[in-house]
Order: structure tokens, then sequence, then C-alpha cells
């Protein structure tokens, strides 16, 4: 299957069209800006996907092979330090894992799911942005840049058929109660 990208680039022009207002430093990043209505100040943040969260999407995946379900609890399944923890909630904006939602649709606290594009990304079929703009806990922005899990990895030890043949599951990936976001 061939590779493609997932996300539309947003350039520094579109940013300024969908965020009236915003400003851009001298290297292009966003500057914090000022409610008009509660005058709360916010600060654009770049979130970059890296090997470390790569290892924890394969882990994740592990676990949930094991497992049958397309469920994963950090604090059962794994014993991760706190630092892993902490960084693994970002693998949601590269839209690669979420949390898992009860039947009322309140959130399962504490429990996330490969989405189907994850399970892309680890087949090597579909590249995502490796740096995401996050504003208020939302995506305002891609970066340019589109990265797939080979990528992160030498060519020499994992070669192409290793990525569909590893981290391919028996069962459906996206279970009903699952939004993107």
């Amino acid at each position: 299957m061939p590779k493609t990208q997932t996300k539309p680039i947003i350039t520094n022009e579109a940013i300024q069209r969908l965020y009236g207002g915003v400003e851009l430093d001298e290297v292009g990043i966003l500057k914090p800006r000022c409610c008009d209505h509660c005058g709360h100040i916010t600060k654009p943040r770049k979130e970059t996907l890296s090997r470390g969260l790569v290892d924890s999407l394969k882990e994740m995946h592990a676990v949930i092979k094991r497992k049958g379900v397309n469920e994963f609890s950090y604090e059962g399944d794994v014993k991760w330090p706190y630092s892993r923890i902490a960084n693994f909630q970002k693998l949601r904006y590269h839209g690669l894992a979420h949390h898992v939602k009860n039947r009322d649709g309140s959130i399962k606290a504490g429990y996330w799911l490969i989405t189907k594009l994850g399970a892309s990304f680890l087949r090597n079929e579909r590249g995502v942005a490796k740096t995401v703009y996050v504003e208020e806990n939302r995506i305002i922005a891609y970066g340019d840049d589109t990265v797939f899990i080979s990528d992160f990895y030498s060519k020499e030890i994992y070669s192409e058929d290793y990525w569909q043949t590893n981290f391919s599951l028996p069962f459906e990936i996206d279970p009903p109660q699952r939004s993107l976001f």
C-alpha cells in the first residue's frame, strides 16, 4: 500500500486567516494573545512527535494485541515512569491515540485506544505531521513535515515488510464509541 500524507499543511498565511490577530515572531513562532472578552492570555505551543512517543505507541500496540481488545491503561498494563505517562497523551495531538469513552460518552479515566490512523501509522502506511501547534488543548495548525514510523528507525534493521508483518491486529481497531477528537 502506498504511503499517504494525512494532515493538511497549514501555512503561516492560513494561520493568520483562521486566527485573525495571531502574531508570528521573526522565526514564525506564534506569539501569545489576549482574549478580548476576559483578558485571558493564551500561548500556542509546538508539540513534536518523537522516537520516545513512537516507542510508547509500539508498546501500547503490543499490550492491545496481547489483550485482544483496543484498550490500554498506562497504570494497569505497563509500569512507566511519570515522565513517560505525562508525555504519552501527546500521541492524541497527532491522531494516533485517543481516550476510551464509556457508553454515556464520558471519558474512561486512564484508558486509551489506538485510532485507525495510529494503526495505519504503525504499519507504515500513513504519515502524520511531525509538528503540531496546540493552543488551549486544541490543534490550531500542523507543521510542514510529514513523518512515517520508518523515519524513526534504522532502515537496515527494519525492512518495509517488518511494519506490515508485526503491526497488524486480528480484530477491528476502531470501536464504535471512538471519536477522533
